[in-house]
């Protein structure tokens, strides 16, 4: 008899997935997903929901699905008959969750429009007032030109040294990014990152080993990958994200980068696994 289980529970170790991960991504309960790993057939509600759990259990690790639904036909298992009632509430309930995702997400759409139009609006009016006051101060320079020569020379240097002044005092000024960890249990990290330049990038490097990475914004999940050693990979958040969640497979095997700045997602544990809830807000 073909070894289903453990061929699946490799593949996911290999992908650098803890069951917590798979549940995540097929949305299958934690205990099928156990049970598929031990052969535990019986503890499925039925056939019919065997051959589905195996067929996306394999397809999220990386291997063929149909595959091992074939080896699973070539083995005689009795499985009692379904409970429907259970399973059938459970993806009613995971269609109302992801029903009520989009419908925050398309109620938080216009305020977000309408940010990003005063944001311009009062970049605009800025620029307007700071052109006025250039175009009158250099009317007023004109107008207080003497001939003398030795006036003018020393109205220059005196021009001169307040532009150098104002330049020293702008670059002093001058906001910097700020990364901080507000809480640590051990796997789960809340960050906060401020003063951030938009649009904002996440930069992963493979250090010590392969690490898987997911990223969620807004509620859905937009970004999934595996981290090799030695690759660097990018992703650049949509702008105005606020809030994002990253998961980290395998953090003791990565680096981690917001824009040019280091994310510290180990934290005081080095737990295998971690957790990130990140806040962003931009300059």
């Amino acid at each position: 008899m073909t070894d289903i289980g453990k061929e699946l529970k490799e593949a996911r170790l290999k992908k650098g997935f803890t069951i917590d991960d798979l549940q995540q991504k097929t949305k299958i309960q934690k205990k099928y997903l156990e049970a598929l790993e031990l052969d535990e057939y019986e503890a499925m509600p039925s056939t019919y929901y065997v051959r589905t759990f195996l067929r996306q259990y394999a397809d999220a690790v990386g291997l063929d699905g149909n595959l091992v639904v074939k080896k699973f036909d070539g083995q005689k298992v009795q499985i009692e008959q379904p409970k429907i009632e259970k399973i059938t509430e459970s993806r009613k309930n995971l269609h109302k969750e992801e029903k009520n995702v989009l419908q925050v997400l398309s109620d938080r759409l216009p305020m977000i429009v309408l940010s990003l139009i005063a944001v311009a609006i009062i970049a605009t009016v800025g620029y307007a007032t700071w052109k006025q006051h250039k175009d009158s101060s250099m009317i007023q320079t004109s107008s207080s030109v003497e001939v003398d020569r030795e006036s003018t020379q020393a109205t220059t240097s005196k021009t001169k040294e307040s532009s150098a002044t104002q330049t020293t005092t702008s670059t002093t000024q001058e906001v910097k990014p700020e990364l901080a960890i507000t809480s640590d249990d051990g796997k789960n990290l809340v960050m906060s990152a401020k003063n951030i330049t938009s649009p904002a990038k996440l930069t992963f490097t493979g250090t010590n080993g392969s690490c898987w990475v997911g990223i969620t914004v807004g509620g859905a999940n937009v970004y999934n990958y595996t981290v090799k050693q030695g690759e660097t990979t990018e992703y650049a958040l949509p702008e105005g994200t606020a809030e994002v969640k990253i998961v980290f497979g395998a953090a003791v095997n990565l680096s981690a980068k917001l824009n040019d700045q280091n994310l510290d997602i180990i934290g005081q544990t080095k737990a295998y696994q971690k957790n990130i809830d990140l806040t962003v807000t931009y300059k």
